[in-house]
């Protein structure tokens, strides 16, 4: 092999390491919010004492999605925005 073709490979390896190492970060934060989360549970925190420490509603959601009441929690909390329906006009 030619000293351009092994340099390229390299560079394309390098690529590929860089793409998974935030992919990695990316899990390893998730997996802190949920470990953070599971703790709070432990120690007898209510859902919503636990909801007030994650990001995002749909991190939330994730964590509690098997949890009982949380439907209403949802629905109470992060409202889903309505649709506006369209009016037929009369012929």
């Amino acid at each position: 092999m030619k000293y351009e073709e092994l340099k390229l490979r390299w560079e394309m390896c390098l690529e590929k390491i860089e793409e998974q190492e935030s992919e990695i970060d990316r899990l390893v934060g998730e997996l802190k919010r949920t470990l953070s989360a599971l703790t709070l549970i432990s120690e007898g925190l209510t859902v919503l004492d636990i909801m007030a420490t994650v990001a995002r509603p749909s991190e939330f959601e994730i964590l509690f999605k098997d949890y009982a009441p949380f439907s209403n929690i949802m629905a109470t909390y992060f409202p889903k925005p309505k649709k506006e329906r369209k009016r037929k006009q009369p012929n």
